[in-house]
């Protein structure tokens, strides 16, 4: 029911203006797959757009969104790909106990309350489930909770099948977009042939300086350092400098120049956020 309702609140308003983690037992990836599919599942598209004006919007487009589902954009890859990169070795053995638990019926009792294996469940008893594992007290079914629920979206809203080689021919690379209104690309203005007149910030080479000094390790001398460029630091940072101040900032984060940006969502997604948009507390916050 929350997807649908999800999909409801969109329609309303357009009418309105790698490597992979191994599971190890075939019945895991289906597990997983329907774990995805929860998160967003098709629905029947009268009840969706009952009350909402909708002409706005041509009927195949809305069957075309209200049908498609996460494993239609190929979310599994994606999440098995990133967990498979960013989660240990520990981390990604007990995932796979939590898979082999959720194939049985006594493991899915004892890990949501339902005494069914995962895939014998109703649509809103596996609704239920997940919400159970994104409530759990235990942190690594609430980080697993949403770990799901994040690439479920993603796959649905960012992904272009079409930029990822997944489709070819007639029609758009994502399902969900046209009823949404979205042309996939900016269109309020044209893409710039040249960038020479933003701004690129100086890096220092330290490796460089330490040798200039004799040693491994280099001294520098600033009034304040400024960790992190986000949103806060570079504005911080921005705002000392001109004031005089010898600032240093200190960023984690590659530089990414605005040529090496592309009109690919989820490929823009995971080269702009830590862990490519799946960093979470230890706690599954």
């Amino acid at each position: 029911m929350v997807a649908e309702q999800w999909r409801k609140n969109i329609v309303r308003d357009c009418g309105d203006e790698t490597e992979k983690l191994v599971l190890t037992v075939h019945q895991d990836e289906f597990t997983f797959r329907s774990m995805l599919d929860t998160m967003l599942p098709p629905v029947k598209l009268n009840p969706l757009i009952e009350g909402i004006d909708v002409t706005r919007v041509d009927r195949a487009a809305l069957e075309s969104f209200a049908s498609s589902c996460p494993s239609d954009m190929g979310a599994i890859d994606i999440l098995t790909a990133l967990l498979a990169k960013h989660k240990t070795s520990a981390d990604q053995a007990n995932l796979r106990i939590v898979l082999w638990m959720l194939t049985t019926g006594p493991g899915t009792f004892l890990l949501t309350g339902h005494a069914k294996p995962f895939l014998q469940l109703t649509d809103d008893e596996r609704a239920n489930a997940m919400l159970a594992l994104g409530n759990s007290r235990i942190n690594d079914l609430r980080n697993l909770f949403r770990d799901i629920k994040n690439v479920a979206a993603l796959s649905c809203l960012a992904r272009n099948l079409k930029l990822d080689g997944l489709k070819t021919g007639e029609g758009d690379g994502n399902p969900f977009w046209k009823a949404m209104g979205y042309p996939g690309v900016p269109t309020e203005k044209a893409v710039q042939d040249s960038f020479a007149h933003v701004f690129v910030p100086d890096f220092m080479d330290l490796d460089a300086l330490a040798k200039q000094q004799g040693g491994t390790t280099v001294t520098l001398e600033y009034d304040v350092v400024v960790v992190g460029s986000g949103c806060g630091g570079g504005v911080v940072a921005g705002e000392l400098a001109k004031a005089g101040h010898r600032v240093l900032v200190i960023e984690k984060g590659t530089h990414r120049r605005q040529t090496d940006l592309t009109n690919n969502e989820m490929e823009s997604m995971f080269n702009s956020f830590e862990m490519n948009g799946l960093l979470q507390s230890d706690g599954g916050e």
